[in-house]
Parts: structure tokens; C-alpha cells; sequence
């Protein structure tokens, strides 16, 4: 059993109730499209990454002082001879199937297409617009799939099961927590999409699970952001060039 420590109490109470009230408190985003250029979204991008490098720096850091296991943190290949490691490429298919699904029921008309296009440019015009600006984007992409990985996967999962008597229930108890807190750090992109993101959160928190590795994990996670930013500006550009 891993050993925590008051500083393991005070990073997860941060994380799991500080964070998602000053979230819920600050509500949606309002930011006018008209004023989301180049720079400002480069400078979105950039110090958003800064931001999740220091919250996964301090969960790392945490790690390091306690002299803790990094396999604990996920920080190792994929253990595929667990009990239950059999079921990653399931979760694996899941997962491709349920994003693949959302992409078509969002996409897969005109009417459809402009309905989210007028979502993301309510709620997340700072989105790429273009391809330079994606390639930046790719920057914060990068960012948010190797430290919210970490953090929530990673730190949180392996903070609840231990907290909760180190079982299997122990571990479905920080996966679900995990997950709900994550998708609550997103509700500035309303409540559809928070619903759909504890999902998807808990598809991220299975594969950890099941592999006790970060690998499966800050993949997906990178090439759903990557393509969720590369759809965004097909949809932006469109919208321009409308």
C-alpha cells in the first residue's frame, strides 16, 4: 500500500473540489470570436500549457520527494498480464467506436455541422481556425494529453485506491471520481458536452487501470485533441469562407 501524506490530502482536495468550484463558479466562456486572432490564441495555447506543466510539475515533484514507485504513476509500458489486461484492445475499440459515433451524429449533416459550428464558437472560439493556428494548437494538445493524463489518471486513480483500501472497488471508486472531476473542468463547454467527456474521461481511467501505464492513455488522448481541433477548423473555416 502506498503511503500518503497530509500534501497528497491537500493536492487532491485542490484538485477535486477546489478546481471544479472555481470552474463551475466562472461558468462558460465569454470570449468574442472577432478578437481571436493569431496572437491571441497563440497566447491562449501557450500559457494554458504553462498552467498544466506546473499543476502535473507539482503532482511529479510529490512523486520524487516520497521516493514512490513512477510504475505507480503509470510511468511504465503496458502491463499486459493483469487479471483483467485482456481487456484493453476492447477498450481500445469501445472508445474509437464511441468517438467516431460522436464525430457523425455532429457532423454528418449541414444542419448538424452548423449547429456545432455555432457550439464551439460560443464556447471555444479559441479554437484553430486555420492550419498555422492548428499547429499551435498541436502545442496545447501535446500539453493537455501527457500532464491531465498524469494528474487525473496518473496522480488521482492512484491516489483514491489507495486512500479508499487499495481494492478493485477501491479503484473504480477513483476512476469514477477521476472522471467526474475532469469533465467538471470542462464546463465551459456546457453540460452536453461534460456528460459526454465523463465518458469518454472514463474510458482514459479504464485504460490506466487495466495497464497500469499512462501509455494507452496520453495517446488516445493526443489524437482525440488533435482531430478535435483539426474538425473545429474545418468548421471555422467554414464558417469564414460561408
Amino acid at each position: 500500500m502506498l503511503t500518503l501524506h497530509w500534501i497528497d490530502h491537500l493536492f487532491a482536495f485542490a484538485l477535486t473540489i477546489v478546481a471544479p468550484a472555481f470552474a463551475f463558479a466562472q461558468g462558460k466562456v465569454h470570449l468574442d470570436p472577432a478578437e481571436m486572432n493569431l496572437l491571441t490564441k497563440k497566447y491562449i495555447y501557450q500559457t494554458n500549457s504553462l498552467f498544466l506543466w506546473a499543476i502535473a510539475g507539482l503532482a511529479l515533484f510529490i512523486w520524487f520527494f516520497f521516493d514512490r514507485s513512477w510504475g505507480l504513476l503509470g510511468f511504465q509500458t503496458p502491463q499486459y498480464k493483469l487479471t483483467l489486461s485482456h481487456w484493453t484492445p476492447h477498450v481500445v475499440a469501445i472508445f474509437i467506436a464511441a468517438y467516431a459515433l460522436d464525430i457523425y451524429l455532429n457532423m454528418a449533416t449541414a444542419a448538424k455541422r452548423q449547429k456545432a459550428k455555432a457550439h464551439w464558437l460560443h464556447s471555444a472560439p479559441f479554437m484553430p481556425s486555420n492550419m498555422l493556428e492548428w499547429r499551435y494548437f498541436a502545442i496545447l494538445a501535446f500539453s493537455a494529453a501527457c500532464t491531465e493524463e498524469i494528474v487525473f489518471r496518473g496522480y488521482l486513480i492512484t491516489y483514491f485506491t489507495h486512500l479508499l483500501g487499495g481494492t478493485e472497488q477501491a479503484a473504480l471508486g477513483g476512476m469514477l471520481v477521476s472522471s467526474m472531476v475532469f469533465a467538471l473542468l470542462h464546463f465551459y463547454q456546457g453540460g452536453k458536452s461534460v456528460a459526454k467527456i465523463v465518458i469518454f474521461a472514463f474510458g482514459f481511467s479504464a485504460l490506466f487501470v487495466l495497464t497500469q501505464s499512462l501509455f494507452w492513455p496520453v495517446l488516445i488522448h493526443l489524437v482525440v485533441d488533435l482531430l478535435s481541433g483539426y474538425l473545429t477548423m474545418r468548421l471555422f473555416r467554414d464558417n469564414a469562407e460561408s
